[in-house]
C-alpha cells in the first residue's frame, strides 16, 4: 500500500510532502478560476490554528496551509483597475537556449505549432 511507503519517513516529512502536494492542486485551482474570469488570490500568513479550529479540520486529521478568497471584482469601486500594469521584460525574465534549432523538436508543444526554448531566470 502507498501509505506504507510514507510511514517510515516520519510525521514531519509527511506533513511537508502534503503541503507541497496541496500547492500543486492550489495552482490548478488558481488557473481554473482565472479561466472562468473569477478573481482569486493565494493567502498565507493567517492563523492556521484558528482556521483549523473554525473549519473543524483537526477532527478530520487535516491542517490548513493556504487559503484562496474567491469572488468577482466590483469594477465601479476597483481603484487598481485602470492603473498601468508593469511586467518584467522577457529578456530579463527568460534565458534563451543558445542553439534553439537543435532543441525545437524536443521542446515543441504538441498540436500547437509552438516551441518553448527558454527557462525562467533565478529571482534576484
Amino acid at each position: 500500500m502507498l501509505l506504507d511507503l510514507y510511514e517510515p519517513m516520519g510525521k514531519e516529512w509527511q506533513e511537508n510532502r502534503c503541503v507541497k502536494q496541496a500547492y500543486i492542486s492550489f495552482t490548478l485551482a488558481l488557473a481554473a478560476a482565472a479561466e472562468q474570469k473569477v478573481d482569486v488570490t493565494p493567502m498565507e500568513g493567517f492563523d492556521n490554528t484558528k482556521m483549523d479550529e473554525f473549519l473543524g479540520l483537526e477532527e478530520l486529521q487535516l491542517k490548513s496551509v493556504v487559503i484562496m478568497p474567491i469572488g468577482y471584482r466590483e469594477e465601479a469601486n476597483d481603484w487598481l483597475l485602470n492603473l498601468k500594469k508593469w511586467r518584467t521584460p522577457k529578456d530579463e525574465f527568460v534565458t534563451e537556449y543558445p542553439d534553439k534549432d537543435k532543441w525545437k523538436s524536443e521542446l515543441s508543444i504538441p498540436g500547437s505549432g509552438k516551441t518553448s526554448v527558454g527557462m525562467p531566470r533565478q529571482l534576484k
